[in-house]
């Protein structure tokens, strides 16, 4: 059986190299090249078509949430499992959102790892211990809906916080509301500005209000 040909993107050397390291002596599994950031990761799975995808969430300047939505829509056969430090609600649901098919925390061990990789390679999906519980609540508690669209332009959390920018709450007062980091509020404010063609907040304000994105 041909072995499982992986790429996977991470802005952190260590952490790169370790992972490589991880997988060097595998007869089952291949990393065909490693990014340190989105974009480069982008072009490589133009040059090397992999089998299956690792992508930290947070990279500059693309993070793991925009190459999750490009490589869902451009090549939807090729699985994407999610990297990151944080188990917060709010990247579990939008990385899920963005079409992931996995998520695991960085300090998985390599069986976890290889369980995923494999999971997602036979189209399965794949979440470690702590992230499935958080999945299942959310679940439960109708905060994420697995059915749900995942295409639509403006996600939940995009419209929660457009309603809290109309509200003329500033990036620090939503990232307290949001349970979110201040670093992850403005790189969301960041996307919603390209989303929506815009260059200021007062234009994306008018913009969310013009096209119903917010209650007024």
């Amino acid at each position: 059986m041909a072995p499982i040909r992986i790429l996977m993107a991470d802005d952190h050397q260590i952490f790169r190299e370790g992972f490589a390291a991880m997988f060097a002596s595998s007869q089952e599994i291949v990393l065909q090249d490693q990014a340190a950031n989105g974009r480069i990761l982008l072009a490589q799975v133009e040059k090397y078509r992999p089998d299956v995808v690792l992508t930290d969430i947070q990279m500059d300047p693309v993070d793991g949430f925009e190459v999750t939505r490009q490589l869902t829509k451009q090549h939807p056969e090729i699985p994407v499992i999610a990297l990151s430090m944080y188990e917060d609600n709010y990247s579990i649901i939008e990385i899920l959102r963005a079409g992931a098919c996995g998520y695991l925390v960085k300090n998985a061990g390599k069986d976890a790892v290889t369980d995923a990789i494999k999971a997602t390679y036979r189209g399965e999906s794949f979440y470690c211990r702590t992230a499935s519980r958080k999945i299942s609540a959310l679940i439960a508690s109708g905060r994420y809906d697995p059915s749900e669209n995942q295409s639509s332009e403006f996600s939940p959390t995009d419209r929660r916080i457009l309603q809290l920018l109309c509200e003329d709450y500033d990036s620090k007062e939503i990232a307290e509301k949001m349970n979110i980091s201040l670093v992850m509020i403005n790189r969301y404010r960041m996307q919603l500005l390209e989303k929506a063609g815009v260059k200021t907040a007062t234009a994306l304000v008018f913009f969310a209000v013009k096209n119903g994105l917010v209650r007024w």
